[in-house]
């Protein structure tokens, strides 16, 4: 799962195995700084790399919704237009497939129930 991040928050990619263990990386944070009037770009140096368990319970719920959804090149969203600065996307990969921006939209059950279950997949490991 990947989390292209955006002007407020931190990018991340969350790896799950099958059961349920997870490594993760927060991208470090980037921001704006002034520094004699001049905006200059900063940052820290380094992202941060995790590991954690997801329960029993999230975990079989993300892998049946995961096979709910594929082949994921079938799979089709309305799009809307995202802000430049806040806007971020959600996709997750498996077994060498993308899903669509699970932040859009989509009148694709299987597909939202998906983008649920990696919200509370992310609200779970607190990232």
């Amino acid at each position: 799962m990947v989390n292209s991040s955006s002007t407020n928050t931190p990018g991340y990619r969350v790896e799950i195995e099958h059961n349920g263990d997870v490594h993760y990386y927060i991208a470090p944070r980037v921001g704006t700084i002034s520094l004699n009037g001049v905006g200059q770009q900063s940052s820290s140096n380094s992202g941060t790399n995790g590991a954690a368990k997801l329960s029993g319970e999230t975990t079989k719920n993300l892998y049946h919704h995961i096979k709910q959804c594929e082949p994921f090149n079938k799979l089709t969203i309305e799009t809307c237009a995202k802000s430049v600065s806040f806007g971020l996307s959600l996709k997750l990969t498996y077994n060498g497939q993308t899903t669509p921006d699970l932040t859009y939209p989509t009148n694709n059950t299987h597909l939202a129930n998906l983008a649920k279950v990696a919200n509370s997949v992310i609200s779970e490991l607190k990232i």
